[in-house]
């Protein structure tokens, strides 16, 4: 099941602002991230679904206008 979540994330700033996010600060905990398993764009819009070290999938997106992140757990 999936539920949108209020997070802070952590990343990696090279050339657009957001490359590598390394970190999930989420309900007070640090879900450091172990791998990027798939990125990608919409207008306005940047995705990456990944994996924390226990295992568990993200998909994160980041509105570029605002700043503002949002996550969903898919599993």
């Amino acid at each position: 099941m999936r539920r949108a979540l209020d997070p802070y994330v952590e990343c990696r700033a090279e050339y657009s602002g957001c490359d590598a996010p390394v970190a999930i600060h989420l309900e007070e905990q640090i879900l450091p991230v172990r791998s990027i398993l798939r990125e990608w764009r919409t207008p306005g819009l940047k995705y990456y679904q990944l994996q924390v070290e226990d295992g568990r999938q993200f998909q994160a997106s980041l509105d570029e206008s605002t700043g503002e992140w949002q996550i969903t757990f898919i599993s």
